[in-house]
C-alpha cells in the first residue's frame, strides 16, 4: 500500500461504520452517514487522518457567531458612548465659554473655579443644594455603565451571575474569606498562649458611618434593596467585632464614610447686665 494516499469521496457510500472501527478512526473523526460533504483522506502505515471540509466550516461558523446578549450589549454601549462623546463636547464647549465670561485660562480652569463662577452667575436663595445650577463632568452626573459580564459565546464570566448581583455577592464571599482568615489567624495566637490581642491595636471607627445605600449602588454599579444593604451592614459588624479585625482595615474603611467635624463651643459664658438689670453680650467678630 502507498504511504500517501488521497481522496475525494463519499463518506455513506464507501465505508459503513465497522469498517470505520477497523481502520481504528478516532470518535472524533466519525461522519454521519447523512452527511454527503467530500473529504481527504491521508494514510501513512497504520494511521488515517480524515479532514472534511464541511467540519472545517462549522467551527469557523461556531468562532464567528456572536450571542445575542453579546449583541445586545454592544448595541446598548455603541449607544452609551456616542451618548457620553457628545455630552463631553457640549461641556467643554460651555467651560470654555465660561472661562471667556469669567476672564480665566480656559486650559487651567477647574472644578472650584466653574462651581465659584456659578455661583456668581447664578446667584440662587434655594436651601436644597441639589435644586441649585450646577456644571459637572458628565461621567459624574450620568451614572456608570457595567462593562460585559459575559463573553461572545453569551457564558458569563462569573459563576454568580445568574444571582442577578453578583458583584453584591462577590463582597459577601470575600467577607466570608476575611472572617475565616481571621479566625485562622485567632487559632494560631491561641497557640502561642496569647489569649487576647493588643488593645492598642483595636480597630478605632469613631467618625466615620456606613456609607448609604445609595453610595453602595454607585460604587458597585447594582441596584441594592433595603434587605441586602442591611444584610451587608450587619456582616460588617460581624467583621468589626472580630478581635483581630484591625487586620482588615483598609476592606473595612471601604465601606465608611467619615462625618464632616462640626466645631461646637463647649464654655458658653454667661450674660452680662448693664445697671438697669438688661442683659446683653459682648462679641467680637
Amino acid at each position: 500500500m502507498a504511504a500517501s494516499v488521497k481522496c475525494q469521496l463519499m463518506f455513506r457510500n464507501v465505508f459503513s461504520l465497522s469498517q470505520f472501527r477497523e481502520l481504528k478512526i478516532p470518535t472524533r473523526c466519525l461522519v454521519s452517514e447523512s452527511l454527503s460533504s467530500s473529504a481527504s483522506i491521508t494514510q501513512s502505515g497504520d494511521k488515517v487522518m480524515i479532514q472534511t471540509e464541511s467540519s472545517v466550516l462549522s467551527e469557523k461558523v461556531k468562532v464567528r457567531k456572536v450571542s445575542k446578549a453579546m449583541r445586545a450589549y454592544i448595541e446598548r454601549a455603541t449607544e452609551h458612548k456616542n451618548f457620553m462623546q457628545s455630552e463631553v463636547e457640549e461641556f467643554e464647549i460651555g467651560r470654555r465659554h465660561l472661562a471667556n465670561m469669567m476672564g480665566l485660562d480656559a486650559d487651567s480652569m477647574t472644578q472650584a473655579d466653574i462651581d465659584e463662577a456659578i455661583v456668581y452667575l447664578f446667584p440662587s436663595g434655594l436651601f436644597d443644594k441639589k435644586a441649585r445650577p450646577i456644571m459637572k463632568h458628565p461621567e459624574e452626573i450620568f451614572p456608570k455603565q457595567k462593562a460585559a459580564q459575559f463573553g461572545i459565546d453569551g457564558r458569563p464570566f462569573d459563576c454568580l451571575f445568574y444571582t442577578g448581583s453578583p458583584n453584591y455577592f462577590n463582597i459577601i464571599t470575600t467577607m466570608r474569606d476575611k472572617m475565616q482568615a481571621l479566625n485562622t489567624f485567632e487559632d494560631s495566637m491561641y497557640k502561642r498562649g496569647i489569649v487576647q490581642p493588643d488593645p492598642t491595636m483595636k480597630l478605632e471607627l469613631s467618625g466615620s458611618q456606613w456609607i448609604s445605600a445609595e453610595q453602595l449602588e454607585k460604587t458597585i454599579i447594582e441596584v441594592v434593596n433595603e434587605h441586602y444593604y442591611a444584610r451587608l451592614v450587619v456582616l460588617l459588624q460581624r467583621l468589626v467585632d472580630h478581635p483581630y479585625s484591625y487586620k482588615e482595615k483598609d476592606f473595612i474603611m471601604t465601606f465608611r464614610r467619615e462625618l464632616v467635624a462640626v466645631a461646637q463651643m463647649t464654655d458658653i459664658p454667661p450674660l452680662l447686665r448693664d445697671d438697669n438689670g438688661k442683659a446683653y453680650m459682648d462679641g467680637e467678630g
